[in-house]
């Protein structure tokens, strides 16, 4: 399945990921940013996957999601 083209920021928490998807200008950034920073705080793992634009597919029944190549 090709990947779509989605306009949003996603997470990862441990082994988990969070996509965090609304209208520019929502909170998006903010919001990944202030869960980051409050895993960091308890010593948990997080990294932004993607912020912006990312490419999502199912993949085996699972969202997968990428950022996509720097410009």
């Amino acid at each position: 399945m090709q990947p779509e083209n989605i306009h949003g920021t996603a997470i990862l928490i441990g082994d988990r990921g969070i996509l965090i998807t609304g209208p520019s200008g929502l909170g998006k950034t903010t919001l990944a940013l202030a869960l980051i920073d409050h895993c960091s705080q308890r010593g948990l793992f997080s990294r932004l996957i993607g912020d912006d634009q990312l490419y999502a597919a199912d993949c085996e029944g699972r969202l997968v999601c990428r950022a996509p190549a720097s410009i």
